[in-house]
């Protein structure tokens, strides 16, 4: 929930407000790439969801006046990333099993049968 200031109330905000001046980055400009968010969207269950980001603290005097941001949502885009990663370790595993299959032969068949 927004105040009248504009900023979110709550121990959350106010930590995180503060981070942003006292970080030696102050009034520099962050990036946030497939940050994943838990969201409640009235379900019994919080969905999982990805954002990208970029968020500019705005400073008037020194102090903090605002922040502007910039999201944008990435879940399919994260869900498929996370996808093509799994397939790919599969892969690997399977090439590497069968790499070593064929440097190393089953016993019955590298020995002849008598």
């Amino acid at each position: 929930m927004l105040n009248e200031a504009g900023s979110r109330s709550g121990s959350a905000a106010s930590r995180f407000r503060a981070s942003l001046v006292t970080e030696p980055s102050f009034g520099r400009t962050h990036v946030g790439r497939s940050v994943r968010v838990m969201l409640n969207q009235g379900g019994p269950e919080p969905v999982e969801t990805f954002f990208d980001f970029v968020y500019q603290p705005l400073a008037e005097d020194g102090t903090i006046s605002g922040i502007a941001v910039v999201c944008f949502e990435v879940t399919e885009l994260a869900k498929a990333r996370q996808e093509a990663e799994a397939a790919n370790r599969a892969k690997d595993e399977f090439l590497a099993m069968l790499g070593h299959e064929l440097r190393n032969p089953p016993a019955p068949i590298s020995r002849p049968s008598s």
